[in-house]
């Protein structure tokens, strides 16, 4: 199954799209009726379509992880954040874990322990009215996100 080269994306915690574009890695969530996956990447529209591919692929070491039964019974109603932003690739997995515990994203496979944790300001997700924006994977020269101003619009 193919997937679209451009993915929707909520920026959410006050991101904006020059930070998110600007960024090294991004820490993001997809949500559908079973509940809600948080990780990091460099590239998210890439990443998505990893897992999505995953789901339908017999032979992955992951079809039969939370997350791919979940793209296999939901992929057309999945939402997608954007939750954090970093620069550093430690950074980004410290964001996750403090993301996946505050978030109780139920999907994950890997249970992250508390220890203290950095407060990143999350909010629920239910209570924000982020920006909408359309991404498409990274370039492989410049390594920034594509994007054209009229394909997003603000999320009310």
């Amino acid at each position: 199954m193919s997937q679209p080269p451009k993915i929707k994306f909520h920026l959410l915690n006050n991101l904006s799209l020059d930070e998110v574009k600007n960024s090294n890695y991004v820490v993001y969530a997809h949500s559908c009726p079973s509940g809600l996956y948080v990780g990091f990447t460099k590239d998210p529209v890439h990443r998505w379509h990893e897992h999505y591919d995953d789901a339908f692929n017999k032979h992955s070491p992951y079809y039969n992880a939370k997350l791919k039964a979940a793209i296999r019974k939901y992929s057309s109603t999945f939402e997608h954040y954007i939750i954090a932003v970093s620069k550093f690739e430690n950074q980004a997995k410290n964001k996750e874990a403090a993301a996946i515990i505050f978030y109780s994203s139920n999907l994950n496979m890997k249970k992250e322990v508390g220890s203290g944790e950095r407060d990143y300001r999350f909010v629920a997700i239910d209570k924000q009215h982020g920006i909408k924006e359309l991404l498409s994977k990274k370039s492989r020269a410049g390594g920034k996100f594509h994007q054209s101003d009229s394909d997003s619009a603000n999320m009310h």
